[in-house]
């Protein structure tokens, strides 16, 4: 075997196991990223206010993963009791206790009190793993309808715009060969690369010929009856006169 069906074999080998690999890591992260939605244990919230600053951010998207046990001093996504006011609202706050009866006091890392509702384990979403800044900002931008507006017509009209097709001019044999086989009818020449264009060419010259022949011979005729009646004209001394000929 020579060095270089060697080489070749082990190039083959390692993108084979790179495929395999990256096909592995793929179903990995799907797997760990498969939302709520479609019956996984992810979910992805965005923040919409101060209350938990340094921590999170105004618009930053948080990745959140099941928590079935909180514990003091974890982060925790819940919603608020529906008993209590602005129940089912959507909020990330960190426990501060656990109560006797198991509900928890939760706090905002930017706030002074704590929350006065008693959030229980089936309010609990689960806790942030991940945080991607100014994500949910975009977010909230491509949901405003003259952004989707405008980014579907952008679309629309990328995919409706015609192609233009750039052909290579033909070699001066390969086109009398062409004209050779064709046919007396041209149907052979039909799908050919620019062979609209060379019938429009053809048909251009055949009718602006006869009107630029018939224009010729009209400015002809013109300039010979100008000349003939310059010739008939009698000539007045006086204009000669004041022409300084006589």
């Amino acid at each position: 075997m020579s060095a270089m069906t060697l080489f070749r074999t082990h190039r083959q080998l390692a993108r084979r196991v790179f495929n395999v690999a990256g096909f592995i890591a793929s179903l990995l992260l799907s797997w760990y990223l498969w939302p709520a939605s479609l019956g996984g244990d992810t979910h992805f919230v965005v923040v919409q206010g101060s209350s938990m600053e340094p921590t999170f951010h105004l618009g930053e998207a948080i990745m959140v993963k099941d928590n079935p046990s909180p514990e003091v001093g974890d982060i925790i996504v819940f919603n608020i009791p529906a008993d209590e006011p602005a129940g089912g609202m959507l909020v990330i706050h960190r426990v501060r206790s656990i109560r006797p009866d198991g509900s928890y006091e939760t706090q905002g890392d930017n706030r002074a009190t704590p929350d006065t509702f008693h959030t229980t384990d089936g309010d609990v979403m689960g806790s942030p793993v991940h945080a991607v800044p100014h994500v949910g900002r975009l977010i909230g931008l491509a949901s405003k309808p003259i952004v989707v507006a405008l980014a579907t017509g952008s679309v629309a009209v990328m995919l409706l715009w015609p192609k233009r097709r750039h052909p290579a001019e033909p070699d001066g044999d390969e086109t009398s060969e062409d004209d050779d086989t064709s046919g007396g009818d041209g149907a052979g020449n039909g799908d050919e690369p620019g062979h609209h264009e060379r019938l429009a060419e053809q048909w251009l010259a055949t009718e602006l010929e006869p009107i630029g022949a018939d224009l010729d011979a009209q400015a002809q005729a013109w300039l010979e009856a100008e000349l003939a009646a310059l010739d008939s004209e009698p000539i007045d001394d006086q204009r000669m006169a004041h022409a300084g000929l006589s």
